[in-house]
C-alpha cells in the first residue's frame, strides 16, 4: 500500500543549489533575488551541504566587512544534512523536523536533489489536508 502522504506530495521542486567555493556574498545575493530562504550545497554532483539564511545572520553577527564578503558558502553551511527519499513519510519528516528542530529537509530521488520540504511547505501540507477534511470554509 502506498502512503499518499509522502514528502514528494508537497515539497518545493525548484531547488536552486549552490558550490561549496562560492561566497557568501553570492549565496545571500541569489537567495534574495530568488526570495528563497535554503540552499543545498552540491560539489561534483553530491549533497555536500546546506546554506540558510539563519547560517548566514549568525555568521555576519560574528564577521564583518571584506572578511564576511569574502568567506566561502563551505565556511558558513550546516554538513549534517538531513536528506530523505522522495517517497518518505510526511508524517515521518515533520516527526525528525520538529525533534531536529529543522527549517528544512532536503529531499533526494535516486541520490539526486529533487527538493526542498520547508516549513512553509509543511504549512501548506496541513491546510491542504484540513480543507481536504473538513470541506471548504465560509
Amino acid at each position: 500500500m502506498t502512503n499518499l502522504h509522502t514528502v514528494e506530495k508537497y515539497m518545493s521542486t525548484f531547488v536552486q543549489t549552490i558550490e561549496p567555493t562560492a561566497t557568501v556574498e553570492v549565496a545571500e545575493e541569489m537567495m534574495q533575488r530568488l526570495g528563497i530562504r535554503h540552499l543545498p550545497v552540491v560539489s561534483r554532483g553530491k549533497l555536500v551541504g546546506l546554506l540558510s539564511e539563519s547560517d548566514i545572520k549568525f555568521y555576519r553577527n560574528f564577521v564583518t566587512g571584506v572578511e564576511a564578503r569574502n568567506a566561502e558558502v563551505a565556511d558558513v553551511c550546516k554538513n549534517d544534512v538531513f536528506a530523505v527519499d522522495v517517497h518518505a513519510s510526511l508524517e515521518y519528516v515533520l516527526n525528525e523536523m520538529e525533534e531536529r528542530k529543522l527549517g528544512s529537509v532536503v529531499v533526494l530521488s535516486e541520490g539526486r536533489i529533487a527538493g526542498i520540504f520547508t516549513t512553509l511547505d509543511a504549512l501548506a501540507a496541513l491546510s491542504k489536508m484540513l480543507h481536504q477534511e473538513q470541506g471548504p470554509s465560509h
